[in-house]
């Protein structure tokens, strides 16, 4: 199989999700960030640029229902999972 055979997308643009998601994909073969959804308008675009993650959004929705992500992870606060 060539290219990536695991596809996340991340909700919300905290350093979190660079230490648990970022950094740990980018080290590994097969895997990639596909999407990075965050609420405030230009958030995840500097995570997406220096992690080459080719989609950016402001709807939590455009990670869910992307057909590339295979699995969304959850960077924002514990307390905003649930919303």
């Amino acid at each position: 199989m060539s290219g990536p055979h695991l596809s996340f997308g991340m909700i919300g643009a905290s350093s979190i999700g660079m230490e648990a998601l970022l950094e740990p994909v980018a080290r590994s073969d097969g895997v990639r960030v596909h999407r990075i959804a965050a609420r405030r308008a230009g958030a995840a675009q500097p995570y997406a640029s220096a992690w080459g993650v080719e989609h950016v959004s402001t709807d939590y929705e455009d990670v869910l229902t992307d057909p590339v992500v295979d699995a969304a992870y959850i960077s924002n606060a514990a307390a905003d999972h649930a919303h």
